[in-house]
């Protein structure tokens, strides 16, 4: 028999929707909610001291004073994890909006999307908690 999904669950469920994003800096909420994937299904907390020169860029992200946030530098620098993942992160949790993450490449979409996000939704428990138990409720690639 077919489930019905009465008014009340339906409310209750989307209430979420109403509510004011959290006001948090976006490097404490990635240091608080997201966890790095590291091989072998381990995975550490997010730690700014590794990487302390993206937190201002990162806290830029959510300002009402920067239109647009543009951050160079060398390679293998933890700039991908803290300003793209982290960024998908904080607004997973504490602002939930549409996001669109554009890369060079179909193929390094995919990649990002099954190497990184995927990984990283994985092993952080706030975001498993908000992810649809539908496999196609999840707009991440592939």
């Amino acid at each position: 028999m077919l489930n019905q999904e009465t008014a009340k669950a339906a409310r209750t469920d989307s209430g979420y929707i109403l509510r004011a994003p959290r006001r948090m800096l976006v490097a404490d909420a990635v240091a608080q909610y997201m966890r790095v994937p590291m091989g072998a299904g381990n995975s550490v907390p997010w730690d700014p001291l590794v990487a302390p020169y993206v937190i201002e860029p990162m806290n830029c992200l959510a300002s009402r004073e920067y239109d647009a946030v543009i951050f160079v530098g060398p390679a293998r620098t933890g700039k991908t994890i803290g300003l793209i993942d982290g960024w998908v992160i904080y607004n997973v949790i504490c602002d939930p909006a549409d996001m669109l993450i554009i890369q060079m490449t179909e193929e390094k979409a995919r990649e990002h999307s099954k190497k990184r996000l995927a990984r990283t939704f994985r092993v952080s428990p706030e975001v498993v908690s908000r992810l649809s138990p539908n496999k196609n409720d999840n707009n991440v690639y592939d």
